[in-house]
């Protein structure tokens, strides 16, 4: 009697020698046990990239996956993590969202992790005041030699500033 590799059972242990693959293997249920009679540990996708329509993260208290809270993002395409990432300032998100959104002209996001802020205010990011200008930290200026300067913003802006 050989034992069974993982992923794979004998029903009849001991009556026969040969092992039988589990059913569904990449999903379902599966073994690591050596001779094991039966397939019957539950997988668990820590990953939690069966769903990419919406951002998933494994939550260990409740072991199971959860979708990221709002303010926050899953990078599938980033391996090095499996974790929520905060949106960057100039966006937001609602719970589970796929994707940051930037936020709409005239609106704004001054630090990262903003969540979507429309059931609160009817708008998603902060308006900014009247009178002021949406801008966005830190584009590059060819003209400056890439100085850095603020420029005036459609989308994704990070702060507002009167109108000089």
């Amino acid at each position: 009697m050989v034992p069974c590799e993982p992923n794979s059972y004998n029903g009849m242990l001991g009556l026969s020698g040969e092992c039988t693959t589990c059913p569904g293997s990449g999903a379902g249920t599966h073994t690591n046990y050596a001779a094991a009679q039966q397939c019957d540990v539950e997988r668990v996708d820590l990953l939690c990239a069966s769903d990419t329509t919406a951002s998933w993260a494994y939550d260990k208290a409740s072991q199971q996956c959860q979708k990221c809270q709002a303010g926050t993002w899953r990078d599938y395409g980033d391996d090095s993590t499996t974790a929520c990432k905060p949106c960057p300032a100039g966006s937001f998100s609602a719970e589970g969202d796929a994707t940051c959104t930037l936020c709409p002209a005239g609106q704004y996001s001054p630090s990262e992790g903003l969540a979507n802020q429309s059931s609160i205010t009817g708008i998603p990011c902060i308006k900014c005041a009247e009178g002021s200008m949406p801008l966005k930290e830190g584009n590059e200026d060819p003209a400056t030699g890439g100085a850095g300067l603020d420029a005036l913003a459609t989308t994704g802006s990070t702060y507002c500033d009167a109108w000089s």
